[in-house]
C-alpha cells in the first residue's frame, strides 16, 4: 500500500506492505525505495516492509533549506515510526540510508531491534572526497539540472565496471533518472547531499550500539570502499561483515545474495514471522 504522511507541512511518499514485525529501509542519494523491489519481495511474507522515498527524491516532497543533516533525517524517520504507530523495527539502510540508520539506532536505541548497513560508512567524508562532491552539487543547484557530463560522472561511482561493461539495464534507467530529475527538487537534492558529504563522525560511536548488527560492502565499490565496511566492523560490539562482489549497488547487482543474507541476518535475531 502506497501512502503519503505528513511531516510537518511536507508529504513523505511510503510504500508500506506485509505483516509482521516492521523493517524500515533507506535508499541511496540519487534512488528511490523501488531499488529494493528484490529484498521487498523476499522479506514482505514475513516481515512489514516500510520503505519512504528520501526528501527530493522519488515521491516525497523536495528538502529544505541549504544543508539537510543527517541527524535531521534521522529525527524524520523517527517521526515517520509515530505516524506508523511503529514502536520499533529493523533497519536496513543503503548509504545515506545507513548513515541516518546508525544515527537513529545511537539516538532512539529503544526504537531499533536490529540494524544493516549496505555500501555506507558512518565516518566523516574524507576531505577530497567531499570538496569534489560539494562542487558537483554546487554545480547541479546552479543548473537546476543534471547535465550528460555530471551523470557519466556519477555512474561509476555506484556501478562496478563489471555491469557497466555488461550494460546492465538498471545503468539506462539511472541515467534517465537523473537526467530527468524535476528541476523543483534540485535545491532539495542538494540539501540532502550537503548533509551526506558534511556528516559527523560517527565510527567510533559504533562502539555504544546496543543491537546486533550486519555490514555488507562491495569489493568494488568505488563509493564506499570494502575497507570502510571492514572498519566499522572491528568497531561495532556485534557486528556481522560481508563483502560481495559487487559496486555501489549491492542491493541490485547482487539481489539474491543481499535477500538471502537479509533475511538469515533477520532471522538469527528473532525479527521475522514464521513461514
Amino acid at each position: 500500500m502506497l501512502k503519503q504522511i505528513k511531516i510537518d507541512d511536507r508529504t513523505m511518499h511510503v510504500e508500506d506492505c506485509g505483516d509482521g514485525p516492521a523493517v524500515l529501509f533507506g535508499h541511496s542519494f540519487l534512488w528511490n525505495h523501488t531499488m529494493w523491489a528484490a529484498q521487498r519481495a523476499v522479506l514482505s511474507p514475513f516481515c512489514r516492509c516500510i520503505l519512504p522515498d528520501l526528501w527530493s527524491h522519488g515521491d516525497s516532497d523536495r528538502a529544505l533549506g541549504v544543508r539537510y543533516s543527517v541527524d535531521r533525517l534521522a529525527e524524520d524517520y523517527v517521526r515517520l515510526l509515530d505516524q506508523l504507530d511503529i514502536e520499533k523495527v529493523a533497519i536496513v539502510g543503503h548509504s545515506v540510508g545507513g548513515m541516518w540508520g546508525a544515527q537513529l539506532a545511537l539516538s532512539h536505541p529503544e526504537r531499533v531491534s536490529c540494524l544493516a548497513l549496505l555500501n555506507t560508512f558512518v565516518g566523516a567524508e574524507p576531505e577530497a572526497k567531499r570538496e569534489r562532491y560539494f562542487g558537483m552539487l554546487d554545480a547541479l543547484e546552479a543548473l537546476q539540472a543534471v547535465p550528460v557530463e555530471m551523470v557519466d560522472d556519477i555512474i561509476p561511482l555506484f556501478f562496478s565496471p563489471a555491469s557497466i561493461a555488461a550494460n546492465l539495464p538498471s545503468i539506462d534507467a539511472f541515467r534517465d533518472a537523473l537526467e530527468e530529475w524535476p528541476a523543483d527538487k534540485i535545491s532539495g537534492l542538494a540539501a540532502i547531499g550537503r548533509g551526506i558529504f558534511s556528516r559527523p563522525d560517527l565510527l567510533p560511536r559504533l562502539a555504544e550500539l546496543a543491537c546486533p548488527l550486519l555490514i555488507i560492502g562491495g569489493e568494488h565499490d568505488a563509493s564506499r570502499p570494502p575497507e570502510e565496511s571492514a572498519e566499522m566492523a572491528q568497531v561495532a560490539p556485534d557486528a556481522r561483515l560481508k563483502i560481495l562482489n559487487c559496486g555501489h549497488l549491492a542491493v541490485i547487482e547482487q539481489h539474491a545474495a543481499v535477500s538471502h543474507a537479509l533475511y538469515g541476518f533477520l532471522d538469527e535475531v528473532a525479527w521475522v514471522s514464521p513461514a
